[in-house]
This record gives C-alpha cells, structure tokens and sequence, in this order.
C-alpha cells in the first residue's frame, strides 16, 4: 500500500476534506492531492505531522510493506505488555478483594464473638441424643461463654464460614504471588 492510499484512506477516516488536512499541516490543497495520487511525497516534517495528525507511526506512513499498524512489530510489543499490565492489574484488585473478604469474614465473627453469648459443653461434646430431658433439664450441662472463639463459631455452626475466610485468605495469598512472578 503507498503512502498516497494511505493517506487518503486515514483523511477519509479522519472525514477530513483535503482543505482541512493541508490547513492542519500548513501546506496548499494541491499538495495534500498530489501526495494522495503518488505524484509527489511530503518533506520529513510533514511526514511527522500526518503522523501525528492520523496518530499512526511514521514507519507506517513511509514503508510500502506495512498495510497496518498491527504489522509493526514494536506496536505488537506494546500490546503485549499493556495485555500483561491489565493482568496484573486484575489479579492485584482480585487478590485484594479474596484476601478483604476473608479477613472481615474472620474479624466480624471474631467481633461478635466478644458480645454474643457462646455455649460450651462440660461433657466431651454435644450429646449426640436431644441435651434435655421431659422435664426440660440438661442432661448435659453446658457453661455459658463470651470472648471464645472457637466456642462461638461451635455453637452458631459458623466453622464452614471460618473455613470459607481461610480459603479466601490462601486464594488471595497465591494470586498476589502469581502476580509477582508474572512481573
């Protein structure tokens, strides 16, 4: 493709007359045309100019060969790595957001701990039959607890929520380190 194809293509594109080109560039109508025709070329500044006008590169412009920017192969490795920066970017914002859930996760049901009552067993554990009998009365006694932990995520069945937050937490960890390898 020459340079006069290209130009008329990207004005065109543009929905640039050849008045507003050659105004832009400072040059007459007649020469944008006759660049246009293959009759004549533009000097190197102007080159640069349509360059910059068209914001294509100037390798693009002059080399017969290159039909598309995408051809060039120093615009192939600036998308390759704006590809890899977008990764990276996604998998920090991910890995923020696994390691944000499961440690909040963890510090709520941490918090309510302190202020909700828990129950703990005196026998080994929770009897596997009904804890009362017909009268109402435990059969096995339990002692009321708050500031445990573990005894409030027994008693309120939250243990697969404590392991949900850690899963989250590992997630969060291996994609931060997946992050730092790519880089």
């Amino acid at each position: 493709m020459t340079l006069g194809t290209k130009l008329q293509g990207l004005r065109k594109k543009k929905n640039f007359s050849q008045e507003e080109l050659a105004a832009q560039l400072n040059v007459s109508r007649q020469s944008v045309s006759k660049w246009e025709l293959d009759e004549s070329l533009p000097d190197i500044e102007n080159i640069v100019k349509l360059s910059s006008v068209f914001n294509v590169t100037t390798d693009f412009l002059c080399k017969d060969e290159i039909d598309n920017d995408n051809d060039l192969p120093v615009i192939k490795v600036a998308e390759e790595n704006a590809k890899t920066a977008y990764r990276s970017k996604v998998l920090s914002v991910l890995s923020v957001c696994l390691l944000s859930i499961g440690f909040l996760g963890i510090a709520a049901s941490w918090l309510l701990s302190r202020f909700i009552v828990a129950f703990r067993w005196t026998a080994d554990g929770p009897p596997a039959v009904e804890p009362y009998d017909s009268n109402q009365s435990l059969v096995y006694p339990r002692i009321e607890v708050k500031g445990d932990y573990w005894a409030f995520l027994n008693t309120y069945h939250l243990e697969m929520l404590f392991i949900i937050c850690v899963i989250l937490i590992v997630a969060g960890v291996v994609l931060l380190i997946v992050r730092k390898k790519q880089k």
